[in-house]
């Protein structure tokens, strides 16, 4: 594989996505460094996998670490008594 379009895919991954653009422009890169269009097919799905995985392994790691709540940090509602004080005169 070619350091140059493993590069250029890379930057455009950084989004998480390749636009029609960024596609054709790959495609062209390969084909100026004597990559054929469907091996440069396989490296692009695989590299837009790759990167999926990652992202989604990332993503589970958060929402495990936002749904977590210690249990020391856990606190019991206080109950406390409210006086209510009675109003004088007729209710409308």
């Amino acid at each position: 594989m070619d350091e140059q379009l493993i590069k250029l895919i890379e930057l455009c991954l950084i989004d998480g996505v390749i636009s029609d653009k960024e596609r054709s422009v790959i495609f062209k890169k390969s084909e100026e460094l004597g990559i054929s269009k469907d091996e440069c097919e396989i490296i692009l799905e695989g590299m837009i996998q790759k990167h999926s995985k990652k992202n989604t392994s990332k993503e589970t790691k958060l929402k495990k670490q936002k749904n977590h709540i210690p249990k020391t940090s856990i606190k019991k509602p206080s109950i406390t008594k409210t006086k209510f004080k009675k109003r004088k005169g007729k209710r409308k």
